[in-house]
């Protein structure tokens, strides 16, 4: 109830494998059973959850383990398509959820028959310093890819973040950063980005892992720059539309 007063439509991820397995899901036994999970899910929460991602980052481990399989994670999908419809046929899936702008494993789900199995194409991108140049080649090397096999489904940009901390950028230029990126997505028609995360994971200067501080704001709470600029940065858009460049 919080969620629909506050207008915030979650996203959720339907991932890993089976707790007794220990790996993602590589027989039709173990598909099958992941689509009861995926059917039971959106059965259950239809009412306030109409987005589902089918999977994690299949392209790559960990998380596709023991090694990513193309073959497999598209069958998968298949079957996770297939269930979260009969158990809400207004849900929206989102297929590959990649890892980067993987061309590659893209142009083999599409092998292996994923077209016609999501409503969205997802993946992930990270870098502390996205360029236009960078941003664009991604884009248009996926959109490509559809292009080839008929296809235009909508793009969304799931997990993104530019971090700060001891080993990253200034909380200001993160706010630049992350505004920037977010306009140039939008004039590349991308529909929605994914800022990864709301929280640093630690306020910890030594910890090891520099990504913990992609925040909007510290661990405690306290915001940072970029919490305030990609709220006015929202406010602003809303869902307006990219009409062109000026002069």
């Amino acid at each position: 109830e919080s969620y629909r007063r506050h207008r915030i439509h979650p996203l959720i991820i339907l991932c890993y494998g089976s707790a007794w397995s220990g790996k993602a899901p590589d027989t039709e036994e173990e598909m099958q059973r992941f689509g009861e999970y995926v059917y039971r899910m959106v059965d259950r929460y239809q009412y306030w959850v109409k987005h589902w991602e089918s999977w994690n980052e299949p392209n790559i481990l960990p998380f596709w383990n023991p090694k990513p399989n193309v073959q497999h994670y598209t069958r998968l999908l298949q079957i996770a398509y297939r269930r979260a419809k009969e158990a809400d046929p207004d849900c929206t899936i989102l297929g590959g959820a990649m890892a980067g702008a993987d061309l590659a494993f893209l142009r083999g789900m599409y092998e292996n028959g994923a077209k016609g199995h999501f409503d969205v194409l997802s993946y992930h991108t990270y870098g502390n310093d996205p360029t236009e140049e960078s941003q664009s080649k991604e884009i248009k090397g996926m959109r490509a890819v559809m292009r080839e096999q008929g296809d235009d489904k909508p793009l969304w940009l799931t997990e993104t973040g530019i971090y700060t901390g001891p080993a990253g950028v200034s909380e200001e230029i993160q706010a630049e950063r992350i505004v920037k990126s977010e306009i140039r997505w939008v004039s590349m028609g991308v529909q929605k980005t994914i800022q990864l995360a709301l929280k640093d994971w630690t306020d910890d200067p030594n910890t090891r892992d520099a990504t913990s501080f992609r925040g909007f704001t510290h661990a405690n709470g306290d915001p940072k720059p970029s919490f305030f600029a990609h709220r006015v940065l929202c406010d602003r858009l809303g869902d307006k539309r990219f009409l062109g460049r000026p002069p």
